[in-house]
């Protein structure tokens, strides 16, 4: 073995350099192609991983905005809902129900924000569903008066019914030209009797809408310092939001203005709450209907 050695080194001696030459070069080409290949197989491998993280970030923000947009329309439901459980006449049931639609549509955030955007919608669902329910004890008594005025109403209506039977009465005991005066004193008593439980029906009526404006007023102005509270909170979840969703807006300017439109709804209606309060000169409305005028 240690005598091939020598004779093999003897023999690459006599190997022509051109024959080194060929062998060089081909070996620098086949390093050089191992190399390039090696690159370019790193290369596909970074643009492969960048295009499946480009197609992942689009599917979020897809499904961000889908999840988004519903979401800021229900957060003006909700500032919505605090009106209107000041409106006697509005349906609270379905306002309830719409309130649970909208809390559902919430939830899916807690599924795709980032955490400054959930943050932000739970710090304004923190402070709404107290002034919400804060608003529903304000509702219930107002509930139960209205109640009491349109009974009122109806105790009213049927006198003003009951009236004009009797009139009719003494009309037709006119015509028939009957002598029976005792009947005729009757029919008048019972007439002036209707009068008078009309005109007691009337002036609790009246009492109960003097007390159901004062506490119409009482929760208007209640209103107006719940939306002082939750108003501000609205924008941190918007702005958050379009952050998310790669829709910058100058932020500055953006509370600015939303600051002036919520300023500018709490000055009218404190106006018109002072105005409610301080109606200056009296000017009467028209009386509802008396049976005296069917006589």
């Amino acid at each position: 073995m240690i005598a091939v050695f020598p004779s093999l080194v003897a023999a690459l001696h006599h190997v022509p350099d051109i024959i080194w030459g060929a062998l060089i070069a081909a070996l620098v080409a086949f390093t050089s192609t191992m190399l390039s290949n090696r690159n370019s197989r790193k290369q596909l491998r970074m643009q492969l991983a960048s295009n499946a993280l480009q197609q992942d970030r689009e599917r979020a923000m897809a499904l961000r905005r889908d999840v988004y947009l519903p979401a800021a329309e229900a957060l003006a439901r909700c500032q919505g809902a605090l009106g209107q459980l000041t409106d006697v006449n509005a349906d609270q049931k379905a306002v309830a129900h719409q309130l649970v639609v909208d809390l559902a549509t919430f939830a899916k955030i807690h599924l795709v924000a980032s955490e400054p955007t959930i943050i932000a919608l739970m710090t304004y669902q923190k402070v709404f569903m107290p002034a919400y329910v804060e608003l529903l004890e304000l509702r219930a008594p107002m509930m139960n008066r209205q109640r009491e005025i349109e009974q009122q109403h109806t105790f009213m209506d049927a006198a003003i019914a009951e009236h004009k039977q009797i009139v009719q009465l003494m009309k037709e005991h006119n015509i028939s030209g009957s002598a029976d005066t005792a009947l005729m004193d009757r029919l008048k008593l019972q007439s002036q009797s209707l009068l008078k439980r009309h005109n007691e029906y009337n002036e609790k009526q009246a009492a109960l809408r003097r007390e159901q404006f004062a506490a119409q007023l009482n929760m208007a102005e209640k209103l107006t310092e719940i939306l002082v509270r939750t108003a501000p909170l609205v924008p941190d979840t918007l702005l958050s939001a379009r952050h998310d969703i790669d829709m910058p807006i100058e932020e500055a300017k953006y509370l600015k203005l939303y600051g002036e439109q919520q300023e500018a709804a709490l000055s009218m209606m404190r106006d018109v709450i002072s105005r409610g309060r301080n109606p200056g000169p009296f000017k009467p409305l028209p009386p509802p209907p008396n049976p005296s005028r069917q006589t």
